[in-house]
């Protein structure tokens, strides 16, 4: 395990002996405060289904996978502007593969393989600019105006790398030509891969600080930029959940280890979905045995407490959100569906507080979205 994840930070859980159900059923233990926000948004828009969410500058950025849209936000859920410019022309893309705020502008960037291109949009919908990508990706981030850090997790790119093919990398550097400059993480490309249900990964900030989230390999990568290179900065041990470490199999332990899989004689594990970090808490989601679970890991006292599939504000008698993103002075940030939200109020038994039921009230016939921020207190 040290050989493999270097000087990685390893963080241990047993998804089936370690939910601490007292701090399940008590989210003051940890949370220090919490405010709901509900989404303006015009009468013609809807947010039909979230996929990806970012803070940065005090704006909340949202795609929507239904309406292959960008939702912008502020920190209090006023409604700034929707990017939806689906469609076949050249200030246009195809579909939205994955998207990411540029650090520097706050611009919108989308990624389209359809359009084979990553397009970028000022916060007014504006469209900017454009980069070719011919790459197959699965997360990207942007380093300057004109190169890209970039992550393919199973994909063939053979027409780039075909000096090295079947070996190719699933991190590298390309600039605005497609010219790769710097790569890592060299894996041997086979078909397989593509039948075996990888989770989502990608890039997330930190303070100045690029991570990159592999769920396979339940590993939080940090990004050297300037060597081209990432190493192992938090490792997530499942005990016995871990998954198999498929990129090293062979090929033919790979295709054993597939046919078992896909007749249900192997499985069970437990995978990184979505890693949230500020400078003093890890939040990791995963999914284990159809729930999707939490952990919060100190980094202060390396403390750690597990959430179970359920996890319940005492303090307003109603549930708390899964967390999607974090803002920059440390808050957590997930979402209720409006519809969801009042349904939960109405069909709760307990005693609610009055910011709970004059929200619901607000937003009984509302069909948006309720952004949910909280903060940790130290454990």
């Amino acid at each position: 395990t040290n050989e493999f994840y270097g000087d990685a930070e390893i963080i241990r859980i047993d998804p089936k002996n370690d939910i601490d159900e007292e701090y399940s059923m008590k989210a003051s233990l940890i949370v220090s405060s919490i405010d709901y926000y509900p989404l303006t948004l015009p009468e013609d828009m809807i947010i039909g289904e979230i996929e990806k969410m970012i803070h940065h500058n005090g704006h909340v950025y949202i795609s929507d996978r239904l309406t292959e849209s960008v939702f912008i936000f502020t920190d209090e859920g006023e409604f700034i502007n929707a990017i939806q410019s689906k469609g076949e022309g050249p200030e246009e893309y195809g579909e939205i593969n994955d998207f990411n705020v540029d650090p520097r502008t706050g611009n919108v960037l989308i990624h389209s393989h359809m359009s084979q291109k990553i397009l970028t949009y000022a916060i007014s919908g504006e469209y900017l600019s454009s980069m070719k990508n011919k790459l197959f990706i699965s997360s990207f981030f942007p380093i300057s105006d004109s190169s890209m850090a970039l992550y393919n997790s199973r994909m063939s790119n053979g027409h780039i790398f075909e000096n090295t093919f079947p070996v190719q990398p699933r991190f590298f550097i390309a600039n605005e030509s497609e010219e790769i400059e710097k790569q890592d993480l060299e894996t041997t490309y086979r078909e397989h891969l593509l039948s075996y249900p990888i989770p989502r990964a990608g890039f997330y900030q930190i303070g100045d600080s690029l991570r990159l989230m592999e769920s396979i390999n339940s590993v939080v990568y940090g990004v050297d930029l300037e060597e081209g290179s990432v190493f192992p900065r938090f490792a997530f041990e499942f005990t016995n959940a871990n998954p198999p470490r498929i990129y090293d199999m062979d090929a033919d332990e790979l295709s054993i280890f597939l046919e078992d899989y896909k007749n249900k004689k192997v499985g069970g594990w437990a995978f990184l979905s979505n890693v949230s970090e500020t400078e003093d808490f890890i939040c990791a989601a995963y999914s284990y045995n159809g729930y999707n679970n939490m952990t919060f890991y100190s980094k202060r006292s390396n403390h750690q407490v597990n959430i179970g599939p359920v996890w319940i504000n005492d303090m307003d008698s109603i549930s708390m959100p899964m967390v999607q993103t974090v803002t920059a002075d440390g808050e957590f940030v997930g979402y209720f569906n409006s519809n969801i939200f009042s349904r939960m109020v109405r069909n709760n038994d307990n005693k609610l507080s009055q910011k709970i039921l004059d929200l619901e009230k607000s937003q009984r016939d509302a069909e948006s979205i309720i952004l949910v921020k909280f903060r940790l207190k130290d454990f």
